[in-house]
C-alpha cells in the first residue's frame, strides 16, 4: 500500500481503508460540503437513519489519513469520537478491523467443550445449542458482518460492556460462566456499530435549537435602546393622577411588558441578551392591571413591584425597584449565573467559538512568523522540515531501534570571544557544539539538505534514519478537549520523545500476532498496562509495570534505564519482557508459522504429484508415432526446442520400460 503524502492529489472524503473497516461493521460514512461552507460527516448505520456531524479541519485531516498503523488508528479513533454518543461501537480498532475475519473469536460466542464447566457433550445428554436470537434481522442477527458462521448461533450484540444472553447453557455461549477469555480471543460481541435509537444534540450556534424550561422562552437578541425610558414621576406626579395605562406605559418603556390578552410578563433586561417571558396567574394579572393604587380595589406600586419580583425571583439576582423606573434606561436586572448559562447558551457558545478561533488564529500567526524568521535567517534552518527536504527521513536516537526525536531550529553563530558554535533545539532543549571557522563558513554555503547532514555529523545526540513511511513533524495546531488550551503538535511530539513510559496494551498496534504471556510453557495470557522507568532516591533505577491490575517493580541498571529511554515503544516492551520474569512476549496460538511443517507438507504434496505422474501405465495417454531413441543432447541454435521436448519424452519412456508405439501401434497405454 502506498503511503499517502500531503502532496498527492486525493479526494476530499474518508480514506478507502477507513471506509472498508466501517463497512465491515455495518457503517457507511462520507465527508460532504455543509451549507455554511464547512465540512460535515454523513453516516448511515445498518440500523440507523442518516445522521450528520459538523467537522473541523483537524477531524477532516485525520479521517482522510491511512497507510500506517499510527494513521489507521488515528483515523478510526477520530471517527469513533464523533459518533460515540449515538452508537454502541466495537471495543477498539483491532476488534473493528477483525470483524470480517474467520478467526474473529467471540463474534458468534465462545465454544464450551466436553468436560468444561460440567458440560456433557455426549449426544444423549447434550443440552440445546445456544441460539441467542430467534430470527434473522438487521442489528440483532448481525447479518451485515458478511459471512455465515461456522457454528450454530448468530452474531452477538454488545451494549456497553454487556453481551445479550437471552438463554444460557449449550456449547455456544456469549460468555463463559467464569468470564474467562482464552489467549487470542477478544471480548464477545465486540464488533459492529449499533444505533442507540436517537441522535444526541451537539453544540450548535442557532438560537432556536436550544432546549430550556417552557416558562422561559428565549427570543432573538433584540437591540436595547438607550435613553428611551419614561421616568415614573414625569407621568404620574401623584397617586391622584395614577392610571393603569400610564403605569403600563412607564413599565414598557423600561423593558417590563405585561400582555393582558396573553397573560404573560416579559422582561427585557439591559444586562441580558434574551427576553424572558413568564405566565401570570389570574389573580397576579388582576392586581398588576388595577386602575387604582389606593382604596378598596387599589394596589400600591410597591405591591405591584413585589408581585413582579416574586414571578421573576427564581431567575434574577436583582429586584425591580421604583428607582429603576425613574431613569431613562432599561431596567438592569442581572440573571443568576446558572440561569444565564441556560438561557444564553447560544450566545455563550458563540462567544467561546469566536474566542477559540481568535486564539487559534493568533497561535498560527505566531507559528508562521517563527517559521518565516528561520527561513529568512541565513544562519539557520528548521529541523522539522527534514521530510520536506530529504524525503522519507527523520530524527532518531543514535542507537539500534532508536526513538524518534524532535529537532527544531538549527543555527550557527559567531560568539563574542571569536569562536563559532552550532546550536539546535533537540526535544525542547537547547544544545550547542563548538565548530571551526571553516565549518561555520561551510554551513553558510551549503544547501538545506547538506546543512541537515552536516548537523547530523556534528551532533552525536541525534541521527538521520528512515521514517518507515510515516508522516512526522506535523506543525498542526488544534484545540484541546477542554476547548480552552491550544495544542501544538510539536509539543505532543516532544512529550512522546522524552516520555519514560509505554502502554503495554499498544503491543497489538505493533504486532497483532504477539501478546504477553506467563513465562512458562503454555502460559496464560496476561494484561499489561503502564510500563515506566524512574530513578530512585538512593541513586538506583527501577522499572514498574501494571500486570493484571497489580503494580510490580524491579530494580534495573543505569544501562537498562538509558536504553529504555533511547529505544522506540516496541523495543521498550521487549526490554520489559526480558527484565520481568513474570511475563514474556510470545506469538498468539494459531498465529505462528512452522517452517519445518510447511516444508514437509510441500514435499509430501510434491511426492504425490510425482507418483501420480509416473504411474502412467494405469492411465490412458495420447497416441505416439515415434521410435525409441537414446539420450538426447541439445546444442543451442542447432536443435529446435520442439525436438528436444519430444526426445526427452521418448527418453523417459525408455527408462521406465514402457512399451513404445512401434510395439503397440495405435493402441496407447
Amino acid at each position: 500500500m502506498a503511503i499517502r503524502k500531503y502532496t498527492n492529489p486525493r479526494e476530499l472524503d474518508l480514506s478507502a481503508g477507513l471506509q472498508e473497516v466501517l463497512r465491515k461493521n455495518g457503517m457507511q460514512a462520507h465527508i460532504s460540503l455543509a451549507k455554511d461552507g464547512g465540512r460535515e460527516l454523513i453516516v448511515l448505520g445498518h440500523d440507523s437513519p442518516v445522521l450528520t456531524y459538523k467537522l473541523n479541519e483537524k477531524q477532516v485531516e485525520n479521517l482522510m489519513g491511512w497507510g500506517t498503523t499510527y494513521e489507521n488508528k488515528k483515523a478510526y479513533n477520530t471517527f469513533a469520537s464523533i459518533v460515540k454518543d449515538d452508537f454502541y461501537m466495537p471495543q477498539n480498532f483491532v476488534s473493528a478491523s477483525n470483524a470480517f475475519g474467520r478467526v474473529a473469536m467471540g463474534l458468534h460466542g465462545y465454544r464450551i467443550g466436553h468436560g468444561e464447566y460440567g458440560y456433557d457433550a455426549r449426544p444423549a445428554r447434550r443440552t440445546p445449542w445456544f441460539a441467542p436470537f430467534s430470527r434473522q434481522g438487521r442489528g440483532w442477527a448481525g447479518d451485515f458482518v458478511g459471512y455465515a458462521p461456522r457454528t450454530e448461533g448468530f452474531h452477538l450484540r454488545r451494549i456497553g460492556d454487556h453481551a445479550y444472553r437471552p438463554w444460557g447453557g449449550g456449547p455456544m455461549v456469549t460468555e463463559r460462566p467464569d468470564n474467562r477469555v482464552k489467549p487470542g480471543e477478544m471480548l464477545s460481541g465486540g464488533y459492529g456499530f449499533y444505533f442507540k435509537g436517537h441522535q444526541k444534540e451537539t453544540p450548535v450556534e442557532v438560537l432556536d435549537q436550544i432546549s430550556i424550561e417552557p416558562k422561559i422562552k428565549p427570543l432573538e437578541a433584540a437591540p436595547r435602546p438607550q435613553g428611551q425610558g419614561i421616568p415614573y414621576s414625569s407621568v404620574i406626579t401623584s397617586d391622584v393622577y395614577f392610571s393603569n395605562d400610564k403605569f403600563q406605559e412607564v413599565l414598557k418603556s423600561h423593558g417590563i411588558v405585561i400582555d393582558e390578552a396573553m397573560k404573560t410578563l416579559t422582561i427585557q433586561s439591559n444586562l441580558s441578551k434574551v427576553d424572558l417571558q413568564y405566565d401570570l396567574k389570574p389573580e397576579e394579572l388582576q392586581q398588576l392591571m388595577a386602575n387604582k393604587v389606593s382604596g378598596k380595589s387599589g394596589v400600591s406600586v410597591d405591591a405591584r413591584l413585589a408581585i413582579i419580583n416574586e414571578v421573576i425571583g427564581k431567575d434574577f439576582d436583582t429586584k425591580l425597584t421604583k428607582d429603576m423606573l425613574e431613569t431613562k434606561e432599561l431596567v438592569s436586572l442581572d440573571l443568576k449565573p446558572e440561569v444565564r448559562q441556560e438561557v444564553e447558551a447560544p450566545f455563550i457558545e458563540q462567544e467561546r467559538r469566536i474566542a477559540e478561533q481568535q486564539r487559534l488564529a493568533e497561535a498560527k500567526a505566531e507559528q508562521r512568523r517563527e517559521s518565516e524568521r528561520i527561513e529568512r535567517d541565513p544562519n539557520a534552518i528548521n529541523g522539522r522540515e527534514i521530510q520536506a527536504i530529504l524525503g522519507n527521513k527523520g530524527w532518531f536516537q543514535p542507537v539500534a531501534n532508536g526513538r524518534e526525536m524532535v529537532v527544531g531550529e538549527i543555527r550557527v553563530d559567531k560568539t563574542l570571544n571569536g569562536t563559532y558554535v552550532m546550536e539546535a533545539e533537540v526535544n525542547g532543549r537547547l544544545l550547542a557544539h563548538s565548530i571551526s571557522a571553516q565549518d561555520y563558513q561551510k554551513f553558510l554555503d551549503l544547501d538545506d539538505a547538506h546543512r541537515l547532514k552536516m548537523f547530523d555529523k556534528v551532533f552525536n545526540e541525534v541521527e538521520i534514519k528512515s521514517a518507515h513511511g510515516e508522516s512526522l513533524y506535523q506543525d498542526d495546531l488544534y484545540l484541546a478537549h477542554d476547548g480552552q488550551s491550544i495544542v501544538h503538535q510539536k509539543e505532543v511530539d516532544i512529550q512522546n520523545a522524552t516520555s519514560n513510559r509505554v502502554d503495554g496494551a499498544a503491543l497489538l498496534e505493533f504486532n497483532e500476532r504477539k501478546g504477553f504471556y506467563r513465562e512458562r510453557a503454555h502460559g496464560r495470557e496476561v494484561e499489561v498496562g503502564n510500563i515506566q522507568v524512574d530513578p530512585t532516591a538512593n541513586g538506583k533505577y527501577k522499572m514498574t509495570a501494571v500486570i493484571n491490575g497489580q503494580t510490580i517493580s524491579h530494580e534495573i541498571t543505569q544501562k537498562q534505564y538509558d536504553k529504555f529511554l533511547a529505544v522506540d515503544d516496541y523495543h521498550r516492551m521487549q526490554l520489559f519482557s526480558k527484565i520481568f520474569n513474570e511475563v514474556d512476549i510470545k506469538t498468539r496460538p494459531g498465529e505462528g508459522h512452522n517452517l519445518g511443517a510447511a516444508l514437509l507438507a510441500a514435499l509430501v504434496v510434491g511426492g504425490e504429484v510425482m507418483r501420480d505422474g509416473l504411474s502412467v501405465r494405469h492411465e490412458p495417454r495420447p497416441e505416439i508415432y515415434e521410435t525409441r531413441t537414446g539420450p538426447v543432447y541439445h546444442k543451442a541454435g542447432v536443435v529446435s526446442p520442439a525436438d528436444v521436448a519430444a526426445a526427452n519424452f521418448r527418453s523417459e519412456e525408455a527408462n521406465l520400460g514402457v512399451p513404445g508405439p512401434d510395439e503397440s501401434i495405435r493402441r496407447g497405454m
